[in-house]
Parts: C-alpha cells; sequence; structure tokens
C-alpha cells in the first residue's frame, strides 16, 4: 500500500515545505501509519549518513580536487595582471640608465672593415741576426689580418716591378 504523502514527507523533514503544507503532513502522519515508517526510515538513513566515516584516497582526492580547480581556471590571455607602477617605472628607469652607462664606458666603435691592411713598413733589423727581417709585431691586436708585401719604390733594384 502506498500514501501520496510520501513523496512530501523529505521536503517535511527537510522544513521545505510552506507552513501550511507543513501543518497538512503533521495531521496527516499523526493517523498514518504507512507515512510514520516512512519518517522513520528517512531518519534512520539520515543518522546512518551523518555517522559514516569515509577514508577517501589522498591521491584520488588530489585528482579530483584538480579536476574542479581545471574547470575555473582562466585562459592565460584572459588573465588580469596587477602591476604597480612604480616599480615598472623604477625598472624602466635602471634599463635606461645601465644602457646609456654601457655605451659611454665602451668609447668610440671602431671600424670593422678591411682598412686594416699595412701597406708598407720599414724593415726593421732583428737583433739577432741583423739581416733586416720585419717585425710585425706592433701591428698585432689579437685579431686577424691581411699583410701584403710591396716593394719600395727608391730601391733600384724594383724599378722595373710593377705594383
Amino acid at each position: 500500500m502506498r500514501c501520496n504523502f510520501t513523496d512530501k514527507l523529505s521536503e517535511w523533514l527537510d522544513r521545505e515545505l510552506t507552513p501550511s503544507e507543513h501543518e497538512q503532513v503533521r495531521e496527516h502522519l499523526s493517523g498514518c501509519k504507512i507515512c510514520r515508517q516512512v519518517e522513520q526510515d528517512f531518519l534512520r538513513l539520515r543518522d546512518q549518513i551523518s555517522t559514516a566515516r569515509f577514508d577517501v584516497d589522498p591521491v584520488v582526492q588530489r585528482q579530483a580536487l584538480w579536476k574542479v580547480l581545471a574547470s575555473k581556471r582562466v585562459p592565460l590571455w584572459r588573465r588580469s595582471v596587477a602591476v604597480p607602477i612604480p616599480g615598472v617605472a623604477l625598472a624602466a628607469a635602471i634599463l635606461l640608465a645601465l644602457g646609456t652607462w654601457g655605451v659611454f664606458m665602451r668609447g668610440p666603435m671602431q671600424s670593422r672593415g678591411n682598412d686594416r691592411r699595412v701597406k708598407s713598413a720599414e724593415p726593421q733589423p732583428s737583433s739577432s741576426n741583423g739581416s733586416g727581417v720585419m717585425d710585425f709585431s706592433r701591428f698585432d691586436r689579437g685579431e686577424r689580418a691581411i699583410v701584403y708585401k710591396e716593394r719600395a719604390a727608391n730601391n733600384p733594384a724594383s724599378q722595373g716591378a710593377t705594383r
């Protein structure tokens, strides 16, 4: 046998009914044995749920939490960024000062072309053999260099040679 008030019984226990409906269900409970049994079943179930112990695996709990949090994440391009204006201004001023200091400390730029050719050099006698060997060590700056050898114009042997 089934009573029509059993559906309203759950709402009555949760106090979700209007005062007039609440009073109707209470009067009905006093005379209906089925509804009193359903009420007792609901109350017993509520007690069992409230006293139940749930041992949740921490890994499963963490995964469930990440799923919930991931669903609420805002994409990177839609996020707002709070930047303190004085901090940004200070950082820009420091970068500008470092850049200016670096330019002035570097000094004048050296030309990077092929202007480093040595056209002619006077032979300097070597201290060891005196044979007139040319010493180019004074031109050495530790960089790559191209050296061309030309004959001197005042040498009678080189009058017929072309450059």
